[in-house]
């Protein structure tokens, strides 16, 4: 799932790996496998420095329900041609 409003201001995102965690077995039946649930969640923010300078941070959260793990990035806009972060 992916928000964005028409400000182009912020974005918000969900989504869900192996929703249904499925499970397999290898054609020889020596290995079984099961696919656990993995949640990710995203979000940022567009700040206009200037009419040709945008900042954009943003946050990726990443959980199993047992571990988490966080990124955060930097990316920015120079005239909407070249991006750097």
């Amino acid at each position: 799932i992916y928000f964005k409003p028409l400000s182009n201001r912020y974005f918000l995102a969900a989504s869900v790996n192996h929703l249904t965690e499925s499970d397999f077995e290898y054609v020889n039946g020596s290995a079984f496998n099961s696919l656990e649930r993995h949640f990710t969640f995203l979000g940022g923010y567009n700040y206009d420095l200037s009419s040709d300078i945008m900042l954009s941070p943003s946050f990726i959260v990443k959980s199993d329900l047992n571990t988490f793990s966080y990124e955060v990035s930097l990316l920015s806009h120079f005239n909407d041609k070249f991006y750097a972060g």
